[in-house]
């Protein structure tokens, strides 16, 4: 089959980069709800144990800990990263000020506030939502299997529509039908020249091979 000018991903491009607007735009709630639940499992224990003193550190509070600093990671929030590693680092004493727990607590949800004022959410209603993350193939299958050179163009076209983003849905769109056109001249037989536009690939290319069969 002719080649066509590699897509993003066919050039080692993760799909994830800024080729995807989706990506660049989701935000993982789960993980934000599993952050502050940690949060708030660590500030009510130290609550409940009067809020003075000292506590003693047993292995539930450094899981929590633990939970808390992958819930963060997964959210690329640098700076409530590095507050919650030093939470992470108090905790592996036997014993620890509750007051400066708390604070340290106290400064990490602070971070994390700060650091979710500068995400932006972008609502997708479900509707939409299905061409984002299709559970199959949005073309089917069969075309999946057929034209898997196509795959990439098909998926951004989907998250172009699933965001409003009609011009660049068309744009994929047009990509892998013309994957679609290149198998289509070789199985009859039709030579398409790398620079021609859809009129000289139908009008020059395939139209006269088609009609000479």
């Amino acid at each position: 089959m002719q080649q066509l000018a590699p897509s993003p991903a066919q050039r080692g491009c993760p799909s994830n980069g800024l080729v995807s607007l989706w990506d660049m735009l989701r935000f993982n709630a789960a993980n934000f709800v599993d952050a502050l639940e940690e949060l708030n499992t660590l500030r009510g224990v130290l609550v409940q144990d009067g809020g003075t003193g000292v506590v003693l550190i047993d292995e539930d509070m450094r899981r929590h800990a633990g939970n808390l600093a992958s819930a963060v990671d997964q959210l690329g929030m640098p700076f409530t990263s590095a507050s919650v590693r030093r939470l992470s680092n108090m905790l592996k004493d036997k014993e620890v000020s509750i007051g400066l727990l708390l604070n340290t607590i106290a400064e990490t949800h602070r971070r994390l506030n700060d650091e979710l004022e500068s995400v932006t959410l972008m609502h997708v209603n479900r509707a939409r939502a299905a061409y984002i993350e299709p559970s199959e193939p949005l073309f089917g299958q069969a075309v999946a299997m057929k034209f898997p050179n196509a795959a990439y163009d098909i998926e951004e076209a989907g998250k172009c529509y699933g965001l409003g983003r009609d011009t660049a849905c068309v744009f994929h769109s047009m990509r892998a039908i013309e994957i679609g056109l290149h198998y289509l001249a070789d199985a009859v037989g039709a030579t398409l020249k790398p620079k021609w536009g859809w009129q000289s690939i139908l009008n020059e290319g395939l139209e006269p091979a088609i009609n000479a069969l």
